[in-house]
């Protein structure tokens, strides 16, 4: 609304403006000081073209400057979303810290024997922290080295499915905040195209009205000299 608003304020001064520059225009041209009923006719069909390239101007500026508020809508969005995530995200790290804090992790060397048994179920449990094997893998290493407890099946689907949870909630956080900053570099795109239109419109439009105040003084003058 505000570019909007600077192209009504360039208007209003282009009457002022015009005022001054009708002498200076007919020197610049060449136009007679008693002029001809040709040299007005010259003067209407230019200030009739330069008012349609004004109004063609001016669409556009307010085209660009729709364009911006709506991409503005857009950037707002993008940052309400990129803020859910980041809740989102932290909910879940939250979740996984409080679930690892809360139990122990899996364990069996309680049900192993021997000290190569022992040290095959640590590094296993080591992996399975790093996470470079699955669930399913630990448990077919502690089957053979000793007896699985079913009853851990629900702890380690519950840590797997919390830190896959914690995962995915830091990929949608990623993807916003990308969003987020595309949006962004949009909207300052849009108000520099924008304003750079509406400073054209708003010459164009002095130019267009400088025009028509010089066709309706020759218009007048002329008359005088009949």
């Amino acid at each position: 609304m505000v570019i909007v608003g600077g192209v009504a304020t360039s208007l209003l001064m282009v009457v002022l403006i015009g005022l001054l520059a009708r002498s200076q225009y007919r020197r610049e041209h060449g136009i007679a000081d008693v002029p001809s009923a040709k040299d007005c006719s010259v003067l209407v069909a230019r200030a009739r073209a330069l008012d349609e390239t004004a109004a063609q101007k001016l669409d556009a500026a307010h085209r660009a400057a729709n364009t911006h508020e709506q991409l503005a809508r857009d950037l707002a969005a993008a940052e309400a979303e990129r803020e859910a995530a980041w809740l989102s995200h932290s909910e879940a790290v939250r979740a996984s810290q409080e679930a690892q804090q809360t139990e122990p992790e899996p364990s069996a060397e309680n049900a192993i024997s021997g000290v190569d048994q022992k040290d095959i179920s640590a590094a296993a449990r080591a992996a399975y922290r790093r996470g470079e094997i699955s669930v399913e893998e630990l448990r077919a290493v502690w089957q053979r080295v000793g007896n699985w407890d079913d009853s851990l099946d629900d702890r380690a689907h519950l840590l797997s499915r919390l830190r896959a949870d914690e995962a995915e909630a830091w990929r949608r956080y990623h993807a916003a905040a990308f969003a987020e900053r595309t949006a962004q570099r949009a909207v300052e795109l849009a108000e520099a195209a924008a304003r750079a239109l509406t400073d054209d419109a708003a010459e164009a439009a002095r130019q267009a009205e400088i025009a028509r105040l010089t066709a309706e003084d020759c218009i007048a003058r002329a008359k005088r000299r009949r």
